[in-house]
């Protein structure tokens, strides 16, 4: 009889972990905590209409997840996969009402290439000065010119910060290349996460947007749990999984140095034990972080960096503006450039080819704006912070900075809006916000506390976004590889001939390589990396630097 493989979480991970072991002949059973399945990557609805606890994306360089969606059937001969849509014009907003907008693709038309090839010119009108457009190329270029060893062994150590010396130049510098673009492109956030982790992921980006046939940013075409998670589950609830919600995990029993069962709470309060021959925890690291006893930590003593990781989250949670009208302010991504709570967005239903919204709210909602916000900490318009804010004032918050940034939206009123279910207000002070479920962010010299997928409790694995990954990013791509990682392991304790799960590593341009070999060879040495130094700043500049410095 095939063995049973109890899986720890509902979401991205936990989907792909059973998708694949499904696929291998094993038994599984997935624990959720919801309501409803995909994790953070759920749908969720308000007044019967889609809502998210954020906007998805799926960059250009994910390859686990697409290849996971291509295998998903949807009906009518599609896959998943197939509900991907690309973003033709991405925009970075700016609180005067003033716009850059910014091809996410290899231009395929004159006015992309325009588009496109004038960005420098557009940002040195917004005051960025030229030297430091001319000292950020030189950060990038010792990114595309640095070895994997320095990567992993120095720029892991550094605060990306740090490593632009954002405090070092001006305002425009900070805002525009330093801190703004993380914001959506890489789902981070730049003031905590570490130079291997961005420089990576960027390299990435730049490199889908300039290659023919690529690009940066795609995104579904219909809410997620519609066109995607609920196919999902149902496809492999067809191969035989057992899918159970409200499904809290609360205790891992540790017995002789492995799992010897799962300590469940269901929604009548009411706990039980379960087991089973392996146990695969997809659950975040924020819950991981909890669970992680002295009895398990006893069992594999690396897993200890789990408690400290555990606090090395911060917030990411949505709010959707359900509108009257369809207002199409541009056909993709928004960066708020400047914003207070550091805002991004999406106009949806203008990608949601076969879903209306019209006709799901007999005719009074017609578009959905989608935000997220990153920065909870520093006071809005308002004054005040949003974590500090009531429910009711973020939403109206995030509605004014999003009037002031975006002219489309002046004078207009949304019908109603939706507030991620994650925010909740704490119970021993009611003018301050908790988040359920926060962002894993990779800090500097975090690596180091990150497991692999494989613990050495011979029947637990591990597969969740802080799994040490060539993602290596808090993403539904580091989940689902994670996953692969974790089913490669047990299939290898099981002794299983099964095929192992493929695992793409990141991708790295030829044209650099015998530039990554000498900087290589330069980082043995103790040098510094690139044999091409940054723009030095000019001792005039130097002199006048505290006009254009941040204070």
């Amino acid at each position: 009889m095939s063995k049973r493989v109890l899986i720890l979480g509902g979401g991205v991970a936990g989907l792909t972990a059973a998708h694949e072991l499904l696929e291998r002949g094993y038994r599984v059973c997935v624990l959720e905590r919801q309501s409803i399945a995909g994790g953070k990557a759920r749908s969720v609805w308000h007044e019967g209409l889609p809502a998210e606890h954020g906007f998805r994306f799926f960059p250009g360089f994910y390859k686990h997840l697409p290849d996971t969606m291509r295998r998903t059937p949807v009906g009518s001969g599609r896959s998943a996969f197939d509900h991907l849509e690309w973003s033709r014009l991405d925009r970075l907003a700016f609180m005067d009402g003033s716009r850059i907008l910014t091809p996410p693709s290899f231009p395929r038309s004159l006015r992309m290439l325009w588009l496109s090839s004038s960005i420098p010119f557009r940002l040195l009108r917004k005051g960025l000065p030229l030297r430091d457009l001319l000292f950020f190329g030189g950060k990038l270029w010792r990114i595309v010119t640095s070895s994997f060893e320095r990567r992993a062994g120095e720029y892991e150590k550094i605060g990306w910060m740090q490593f632009v010396q954002a405090d070092e130049r001006s305002q425009q510098y900070r805002d525009l290349l330093a801190v703004g673009p993380t914001r959506i492109l890489v789902a981070s956030k730049a003031e905590e996460a570490n130079t291997k982790t961005l420089a990576n992921v960027s390299m990435q980006l730049i490199f889908n947007t300039i290659t023919p046939g690529e690009t940066s940013d795609r995104l579904l075409d219909g809410p997620t749990n519609e066109v995607w998670i609920d196919r999902w589950l149902e496809d492999l609830r067809g191969k035989g999984l057992d899918y159970e919600f409200d499904q809290e995990v609360t205790r891992l029993v540790v017995e002789e140095g492995a799992i010897a069962g799962v300590e469940v709470g269901g929604p009548d309060g009411a706990a039980r034990r379960l087991e089973a021959d392996y146990y695969l925890s997809a659950l975040p690291v924020e819950v991981m972080g909890r669970l992680a006893s002295d009895e398990l930590i006893a069992a594999d003593p690396h897993l200890a960096g789990l408690r400290e990781l555990r606090h090395h989250v911060n917030w990411m949670n949505g709010v959707q503006f359900y509108l009257a009208e369809d207002v199409r302010l541009n056909p993709g991504h928004i960066i708020v450039s400047g914003s207070p709570w550091a805002l991004t967005g999406l106009s949806q239903q203008q990608f949601w080819s076969d879903y209306s919204l019209a006709e799901e709210s007999d005719g009074r909602v017609h578009g959905c704006l989608s935000v997220d916000i990153s920065d909870w900490n520093t006071p809005g318009l308002n004054g005040r912070r949003a974590r500090d804010c009531s429910r009711q004032e973020v939403v109206e918050q995030v509605w004014a900075q999003l009037q002031q940034a975006l002219p489309e939206l002046r004078g207009i009123e949304y019908v109603s809006a939706f507030l991620d279910d994650d925010i909740v207000q704490a119970e021993d002070n009611p003018h301050h916000e908790i988040n359920l479920e926060p962002l894993l962010v990779n800090r500097a010299d975090s690596w180091r506390l990150r497991p692999e997928a494989w613990t050495a409790l011979p029947n637990l694995f591990l597969a969740s976004d802080y799994v040490r990954t060539y993602s290596d990013l808090a993403c539904m791509e580091a989940a689902n590889e994670a996953a692969r990682r974790a089913v490669n392991a047990l299939l290898e304790r099981d002794g299983s001939d099964a095929e192992r799960c493929e695992i793409f590593p990141l991708r790295e341009w030829w044209l650099f390589a015998p530039l990554k070999w000498l900087d290589r060879r330069r980082y043995e040495r103790g040098r510094p990396g690139s044999w091409l130094p940054p723009p030095r700043v000019p001792a005039s500049h130097r002199r006048r630097r505290s006009s254009a410095v941040r204070r």
